[in-house]
């Protein structure tokens, strides 16, 4: 983690000094994205959690996700970019038939992601109207897990700093961008693919 954020950091200095020298115009921008995030889970991963009682289970792993962002194109290879991103929750659904420590009936486990990222971003312009980019930062993370069983409810939460990397494409319409984009976070145990689309506007 700590190579990647001195990566970014070393990228970002590099790109401003690149600025320095071009003379090419930059420009401030804010966009806002929605995409369908999955996780990269299946139910062997919840093993553990079985005490033998467990007679169904049934595992979602996809949700909803969106992101509120702001960046800053250096020149026109190169920007930075910083903001929020909700990847939704990921969901396990059993039932007990309460023979052993779980209660008899429904169990439900429910995992939600938010956390802010901050990284860089390579441009490849193609035309006026279309250009390719790629991302490459971090992702400050918080996690909150919910259980519950009958009249019992827990919950727990953790958080890290991991690595993101990103694909897309962008077409322009005068000040406002319509992006496309593939990510992969790296989270602390669990991987987690986003797809989305959204849009973009340049001051």
């Amino acid at each position: 983690m700590k190579k990647i954020m001195i990566g970014v950091a070393a990228a970002i200095i590099a790109a401003s000094a690149s600025f320095a020298e071009s003379g090419n115009p930059s420009e401030w921008y804010i966009a806002g994205s929605i995409g369908q995030a999955e996780y990269d889970l299946s139910l062997s991963d919840f093993a553990d959690i079985d005490d033998g009682s467990i007679t169904s289970a049934s595992l979602d792993d996809s949700d909803t996700s969106y992101s509120l962002y702001g960046g800053f194109r250096i020149n026109q290879y190169f920007a930075v970019e910083g903001g929020y991103l909700d990847l939704g929750e990921s969901s396990l659904s059993a039932q007990s038939d309460g023979s052993e420590l779980y209660f008899a009936g429904p169990l439900n486990l429910v995992a939600e992601v938010d956390g802010f990222n901050i990284g860089g971003k390579g441009i490849i312009p193609l035309n006026e109207r279309f250009e390719l980019f790629a991302k490459l930062g971090v992702y400050m993370w918080d996690a909150e897990a919910k259980v519950k069983n009958g009249a019992v409810r827990e919950s727990d939460d953790d958080n890290g700093s991991d690595a993101y990397y990103a694909l897309g494409g962008t077409f322009l319409v005068g000040q406002i961008s319509i992006n496309a984009e593939y990510a992969l976070y790296e989270l602390e145990d669990v991987d987690v693919e986003n797809i989305s689309v959204g849009l973009q506007y340049a001051f």
